[in-house]
């Protein structure tokens, strides 16, 4: 783990890393010390606004003999150098056909994002990333984590049964010393990723909760996960305003992604919408949140289903308004707070917190 900050877990303190040399030292490192040159060095928490660019041939340059995978920050990017590429098998051809999940793959680069991640790339790595025993020690940590810092319930907005091992979730986050409930939802974009009719989603849904409706470790009744835009984190938000460089001119080649194309997520969401289920979306940029289209995402901005408190589709702390009239200077979102629990340890060495927006 090598983040943009701290990282203090029960047992073990990761220090972060705030320039693009300290990482690349600390990933060499790690490299050094791994006995095994053959095994996998997998590492979470680059991002680029703290570590600098980081590309196949970065990663090429800390081994051309061992694979590495990077997960950055956000978990909606990864990067692999040209051993880990060719231990999968990944070629331009094979990411080729996909829709725009292939236009968010770059092996060139050995750059994976958004769908391009989600839908072709974690398929592959699952046997690396989501092992049994990496699985089964992180499930430990974290209940040691969420037990330090006192959380007695948890939700995971998503399930993906294919990759995901549910009898180690039964077992360790369901155990009788488990201090804490835990929760899941459909993914309601895995379904549309395996392109399931819209008209039988809702049954797919169904088949799911039920293999665990209740108890200490279940899938939530009636809710489930769409995705809109890119993470914030990683800066693939769909914006009204074009992204800066660093010169604060806008910048025509740093542009929001979709995970989900709005037409897709429209006709799912309209199906869970009229059936009465409580949608989840993930949406962050203001552009993203008010692309407008007919049908399912406008219901939400047009309130066109009559109830006197109508599913969110957009779930998040900001009150939505259809005709939104924003005066803001914001600086950090504080979703780097809020995701680890801890105080911002780098306040006046954050980039984020030195942008300035200004929205009308």
């Amino acid at each position: 783990m090598i983040a943009t900050e701290d990282w203090v877990l029960p047992r073990v303190t990761f220090p972060g890393a705030y320039s693009a040399e300290e990482y690349q030292a600390r990933l060499r490192a790690v490299d050094v010390s791994m006995a095994d040159g053959d095994e996998w060095l997998v590492s979470w928490g680059y991002h680029s606004l703290w570590h600098g660019p980081l590309d196949r041939r970065i990663l090429d340059a800390i081994s051309t003999a061992r694979p590495i995978g990077v997960w950055q920050r956000s978990c909606h990017e990864w990067f692999m150098n040209t051993a880990a590429i060719e231990r999968l098998g990944v070629t331009a051809e094979s990411v080729r056909g996909r829709g725009p999940a292939s236009e968010q793959s770059d092996v060139e680069n050995g750059h994976f994002f958004e769908a391009g991640l989600f839908n072709i790339m974690m398929p592959v790595i699952a046997p690396v990333l989501l092992s049994r025993e990496r699985i089964e020690r992180g499930l430990h940590q974290l209940v040691e984590y969420l037990r330090v810092n006192g959380v007695t319930a948890f939700n995971e907005p998503g399930i993906a049964w294919a990759m995901e091992p549910w009898d180690l979730y039964q077992s360790i986050l369901g155990a009788p010393n488990t201090p804490f409930l835990s929760t899941f939802m459909v993914d309601a974009r895995i379904q549309a990723t395996k392109r399931i009719d819209p008209t039988k989603v809702i049954a797919d849904a169904q088949r799911q909760i039920a293999k665990a409706p209740d108890g200490k470790v279940s899938v939530m009744d009636g809710a489930a996960k769409l995705f809109a835009d890119g993470a914030i984190i990683s800066q693939l938000i769909h914006m009204r305003d074009p992204f800066l460089d660093e010169h604060g001119q806008p910048n025509p080649h740093h542009h929001g992604e979709w995970i989900m194309e709005p037409e897709e997520l429209e006709r799912y969401f309209q199906v869970y919408w009229d059936a009465g289920w409580q949608v989840h979306t993930h949406v962050n940029g203001d552009a993203g949140l008010m692309r407008r289209t007919h049908g399912g995402v406008s219901t939400i901005l047009g309130a066109s289903r009559q109830a006197s408190s109508p599913p969110s589709l957009f779930s998040g702390p900001t009150p939505i308004s259809s005709t939104p009239k924003i005066s803001a200077r914001s600086s950090c979102t504080g979703s780097c707070s809020r995701a680890t629990g801890l105080r911002c340890p780098t306040p006046r060495r954050c980039p984020a917190a030195r942008l300035r927006r200004r929205i009308v």
